[in-house]
């Protein structure tokens, strides 16, 4: 009989600590990604927070647009410091999100350099190293704004002559019930390719600002050009296709400095407004609620 309490208690002691683990790997991923899971193929052969034993409940998914950046689609240019922005959407519900970033060349170095601004909800996977970018266990809340969770950081470019740069990214929409079950993986690029002039995209883009972000029924354009040359400017989808022409090319800056862009009718979701201006082209990023 005493035989039988004892094994009995070895198994519940095995049980408790296995559990422990558990969470503790789970609230360890709360805190922050595993390194080296933004599925990038050149990142542990390409997992991400699916890999075995972790958040498998659901296929991998892909979301295109959920990794932004002001960088112009002309290209970056060598040593000039950009805005990365990861935003992640699901259901009002959902309180709880995760994500993970890597900038990577065609061969998989790390490119350019990432730098920390807000570090109350982002860190590096790594202290030891820049190449992964992932949230703080404050900065998995989105208890403040429901449904949706974005993040932010700078990112200096590389050199000039290291070519395309590819945004990795991997998030975790979860429903927050501190275990790995039940939560929704998926992965998400920003393709930037490197200005061959430097002249275009070094030229500082606040005379071009969106607000609010997230807007709920108007959006304002506010424009401040230096000269009066005609411009046009869309309002378009993560997927580039034209949702509205907000001002056609015939408009010139002294005909306004802030345009009132209605969206009613228009599905929530990530847009982006596209600001054309002699032959440069400037996006931003807006959430529409």
């Amino acid at each position: 009989m005493k035989t039988s309490i004892t094994a009995l208690a070895l198994l519940i002691t095995l049980a408790l600590l296995i559990v422990e683990s558990s969470y503790q790997q789970v609230f360890s991923n709360v805190s922050g990604a595993p390194a080296a899971r933004t599925g990038s193929p050149f990142d542990s052969g390409g997992i991400a927070c699916n890999a075995s034993g972790c958040h498998t409940s659901f296929p991998l998914g892909s979301r295109p647009g959920w990794i932004t950046s002001n960088i112009p689609g002309t290209g970056y240019v060598a040593g000039q410091t950009y805005t990365i922005t990861a935003t992640a959407i699901s259901s009002a519900s959902c309180i709880r999100f995760g994500f993970e970033i890597s900038a990577q060349t065609a061969s998989g170095t790390t490119a350019g350099t990432a730098i920390i601004t807000n570090a109350t909800t982002t860190k590096f996977a790594l202290t030891t190293s820049t190449r992964w970018v992932t949230h703080t266990l404050t900065g998995s809340s989105a208890s403040s704004t429901p449904g949706t969770k974005t993040w932010s950081y700078n990112w200096t470019a590389p050199a000039s002559g290291t070519g395309t740069v590819t945004f990795y990214g991997a998030f975790n929409r979860a429903n927050n019930s501190n275990s790995v079950i039940g939560d929704s993986i998926f992965l998400s690029q920003l393709v930037v390719p490197e200005s061959t002039t430097g002249i275009l995209d070094a030229v500082d883009d606040s005379w071009f600002s969106v607000y609010p972000v997230p807007a709920l029924n108007n959006i304002f354009i506010h424009l401040n050009l230096d000269n009066n040359s005609p411009h046009q400017i869309e309002l378009t989808d993560i997927a580039g296709k034209i949702i509205r022409t907000v001002a056609d090319n015939k408009m010139s800056s002294s005909q306004g400095n802030t345009i009132e862009v209605n969206t009613a009718g228009i599905n929530p979701g990530i847009y982006f407004i596209r600001l054309i201006h002699d032959s440069s082209v400037t996006v931003k990023k807006i959430i529409i609620l």
